[in-house]
């Protein structure tokens, strides 16, 4: 003996499923108002040998280079990260520490390049663990900038 469904059942259970289908596939729309989209700029500062101060009372290495794309408002509400650049190939965030082997001596030291900025300004700092001068070599750095 075979059941036969009701037909007000074949009637709700095509309309849920019709509902089911229609509300499954919405198409969600986002508005991004330009003003708070995140921009970005990104360039390189290099410094050369002969552009490192050696600062004798702090023990270390120091520029400052002038950055007028560092406004104000990216200094207070915006973000930064600098990298320095090996040989075109790879890059390594600040701060980082490296250890070395002084040759023709019995020295190894520990160098840490650092940084600090503020609104059209960003400082670099080379320490070593000595904090005596030794023979610094040029330094490219890439800036990312983001607001």
């Amino acid at each position: 003996m075979k059941k036969r469904i009701p037909l007000f059942a074949k009637i709700g259970l095509l309309m849920m499923s019709a509902l089911f289908m229609l509300s499954a596939c919405t198409e969600e729309k986002y508005y991004t108002d330009p003003e708070t989209v995140t921009k970005w700029d990104v360039f390189d500062i290099e410094v050369p040998v002969s552009q490192w101060q050696w600062d004798q009372q702090a023990g270390l290495y120091h520029f400052r280079a002038n950055v007028p794309e560092l406004d104000a408002f990216i200094a207070d509400e915006g973000g930064l990260l600098i990298s320095r650049v090996y040989n075109n190939s790879y890059y390594r965030p600040l701060p980082y520490t490296s250890y070395y082997y002084i040759q023709g001596t019995s020295k190894t030291i520990s160098e840490t390049v650092d940084y600090e900025y503020g609104p059209g300004w960003i400082h670099f700092y080379v320490t070593a663990s000595d904090f005596g001068s030794y023979d610094l070599e040029s330094m490219l750095f890439k800036i990312t900038m983001w607001w």
